[in-house]
């Protein structure tokens, strides 16, 4: 299974937007606790097969994964040859 087959699995509210997807962040105090009713994580595919995710209110990449059940491995396409790879999610925080 491709890994953005994977995640858009388990993202709720999934719906094509431009080139990618829009689904719902699954963490609870997402929009100051009062969830993600309108779609707003932007799901990508990088040329490579890589996922790109980005919450659109700023919330940690790595745990948007981890509230879909996944590991930020499982956004690259070789997650099983264990070799990790460069950390390509982004998002809105500050610097």
């Amino acid at each position: 299974m491709r890994p953005v087959d994977l995640v858009l699995e388990r993202a709720a509210n999934a719906r094509k937007a431009g080139d990618g997807w829009l689904v719902s962040c699954p963490l609870p105090d997402h929009g100051k606790g009062s969830g993600d009713a309108n779609p707003s994580v932007a799901v990508d595919e990088a040329a490579d097969g890589t996922v790109l995710i980005d919450c659109k209110a700023a919330c940690d990449t790595e745990a948007v994964v981890s509230g879909w059940g996944l590991r930020m491995r499982d956004l690259f396409p070789d997650n099983d040859r264990g070799g990790g790879g460069s950390y390509l999610g982004f998002s809105h925080q500050a610097a």
